[in-house]
């Protein structure tokens, strides 16, 4: 699956948390998916 397949979709992160997801949900988001 590359990040084209994912534009105009959700996604959902799921996982401790932290900097780390913050940081890859805003490289998702700046590449158009939700």
């Amino acid at each position: 699956m590359n990040l084209a397949e994912l534009a105009d979709k959700k996604v959902h992160f799921i996982g401790l948390g932290g900097a780390g997801m913050s940081g890859i949900a805003r490289i998702m988001l700046a590449r158009g998916v939700n």
